[in-house]
């Protein structure tokens, strides 16, 4: 519920991500989530994923 108040999204993205976790290896799940972690941490600081110009 992070990236999104809408229940049916974040529904979706849940089903998503847990069928994605028994095909990535440690390494792939390991960038995934520290992806995540920069896109987050830019989502709150911005109020968007985009710079601010």
């Amino acid at each position: 519920m992070e990236i999104t108040q809408n229940n049916d999204v974040y529904n979706r993205y849940a089903r998503f991500e847990q069928r994605q976790y028994p095909t990535l290896s440690d390494e792939k799940l390991s960038i995934a989530n520290n992806l995540f972690d920069q896109w987050l941490l830019q989502i709150k600081q911005n109020g968007t994923l985009y710079p601010k110009n």
